[in-house]
């Protein structure tokens, strides 16, 4: 990959030399790898994919989790978040373990992280 101007200052147009002498080079192979090759039959399978849905499946799982977890960008962004999460609830549930005697107040706290809020006001 270039820029207009770094062509300019090569005096080269990669576009045109790839149009002269990649392109037809390429139009060739494609042409030549999609005729059968002379007496050949024609291929015949039993059914219509290559292996079942499960085979399949656990192909895609597989090369999705890889890509995903091999990610840097998600990875940088993903550990300070999950640690500013995890700081956030905990400074919001730091004195949750004060009321566990009161029933009421245990309920509200059970509400609380069950909705994921601090909505729920103690009922004396």
């Amino acid at each position: 990959m270039s820029t207009i101007p770094e062509e300019e200052r090569l005096g080269v147009s990669f576009a045109d030399l790839y149009d002269q002498r990649m392109l037809p080079a390429t139009q060739r192979a494609v042409a030549e790898a999609a005729t059968p090759a002379e007496g050949a039959k024609e291929m015949v399978t039993e059914h219509s994919y290559a292996s079942g849905w499960l085979t399949q499946y656990k192909v895609n799982l597989t090369r999705n989790l890889t890509s995903y977890w091999r990610n840097p960008a998600y990875n940088s962004t993903r550990l300070p978040l999950t640690n500013n999460s995890v700081l956030i609830a905990g400074a919001f549930y730091w004195s949750v373990g004060d009321t566990t005697g009161q029933r009421r107040a245990c309920w509200c706290d059970g509400m609380r992280m069950a909705a994921g809020t601090g909505l729920v006001e103690e009922w004396a």
